[in-house]
């Protein structure tokens, strides 16, 4: 996965968005869904009045043990203690983080050299009955070179440069957000928004231009969830399309702790859903529909539950230049404010994407209308 990106839209409610994409080598992509996962079981979230997900990118087995084992723990935890936060849940998932980075390395060296890590300090290993010292030091010092991630190949690169998000909601603190770093296993407290994974920079800018708008006093208050839903999708978007390693349908998470139990807090739209929201967003990010109208089919599609079909259908009537956001859509870089003559010819020949947008004449304009005569 290439990004997991938080945003608090105010002190009781946010939401969390990731990719389903993960690139080997720059060249093989594969996908994985559910890459945010619930980390509190139904019967945990009525009883504490909490809600906690988390959200990973990197290497995509790493997390789903990261994530079996916090949801183990953690549903020990709430069984036996009278209080659970947001925090506490972090907590848990970073050390179960931490053991995960542990069996993995102890793997590794016990694959490549016969002992674990606590062998390599204590200084030797046993082989049944027969005792065996560590001595050459060649031997120690790639030994210490996996278990410190000083080898930076693509194995040890896949237990190590691991980073996450834990997002919830707890009635003592409210909406909080953490980021757990798997390199050096420490958790951090997040305030406003994070994004962590490959495309961070390019969520960066999309946050800062919104948030560089306003004053201070309007970012503590936050954001209405529709405001914050189109930010929180065109960050996805825009780091999307310049950073590899994101890609396949985004999955969204909404928290909303006003709700009375886990089914009125925990909302994650389905995946045709959010594909739809995606390209609203885009099409309101290309000049191609009005802000109020893209804020209108939001907030029916996400949060009133209306009909997938009556929302596609609405966004084609709405759209200033339905040729063109088709085109758009279908995956073609085309800037609607720099249209170049071609283009402009294609869209009038062949409207609705009815037949194909690149012609596989590579000759001139002129030839190209040689073919349509």
């Amino acid at each position: 996965m290439g990004i997991v990106n938080m945003l608090r839209f105010d002190s009781h409610s946010g939401a969390m968005i990731c990719d389903e994409e993960s690139t080997y080598f720059m060249r093989r992509r594969t996908h994985f869904d559910e890459n945010i996962r619930n980390l509190v079981s139904e019967e945990i979230s009525d009883k504490f009045n909490i809600e906690a997900v988390y959200g990973g990118a990197g290497y995509p087995p790493f997390h789903f043990e990261v994530v079996r084992r916090a949801i183990q723990s953690i549903e020990a935890e709430g069984r036996e203690s009278s209080k659970l936060s947001v925090e506490d849940t972090a907590r848990i998932t970073l050390k179960e983080m931490q053991k995960t980075i542990r069996r993995k390395v102890d793997d590794k060296l016990k694959l490549f050299y016969g002992f674990n890590m606590d062998e390599l300090n204590q200084g030797f290993f046993e082989q049944g009955e027969e005792k065996i010292e560590i001595v050459q030091e060649t031997v120690k010092k790639k030994a210490r070179d996996i278990s410190t991630f000083s080898d930076k190949s693509l194995p040890m690169q896949n237990i190590f440069r691991n980073q996450s998000a834990v997002m919830g909601y707890d009635p003592r603190f409210g909406f909080q957000a953490y980021r757990l770093e798997g390199s050096i296993t420490v958790m951090s407290f997040l305030t406003g928004f994070e994004s962590v994974g490959k495309g961070k920079y390019g969520a960066g800018m999309s946050f800062a231009r919104t948030y560089n708008k306003k004053f201070l006093s309007e970012r503590r208050k936050g954001f209405d969830p529709v405001e914050g839903m189109i930010l929180l999708l065109a960050s996805a978007i825009v780091a999307r399309s310049y950073f590899i390693d994101i890609g396949g349908y985004f999955q969204l998470v909404y928290i909303n702790g006003k709700g009375k139990n886990h089914r009125e807090r925990f909302l994650a739209p389905d995946p045709h859903k959010t594909k739809l929201a995606e390209e609203i967003t885009v099409t309101y990010l290309k000049g191609l529909l009005e802000r109020e109208t893209t804020e209108t089919l939001i907030r029916q599609l996400i949060f009133e539950n209306a009909s997938l079909e009556d929302i596609e259908d609405e966004l084609f009537n709405s759209s200033e230049d339905p040729d063109l956001m088709e085109y758009i859509l279908r995956g073609y870089k085309i800037d609607p404010e720099n249209l170049r003559p071609l283009e402009k010819e294609m869209i009038e020949i062949y409207p609705n994407g009815t037949e194909p947008f690149i012609s596989n004449n590579n000759n001139s304009t002129s030839n190209f209308r040689e073919e349509q005569k």
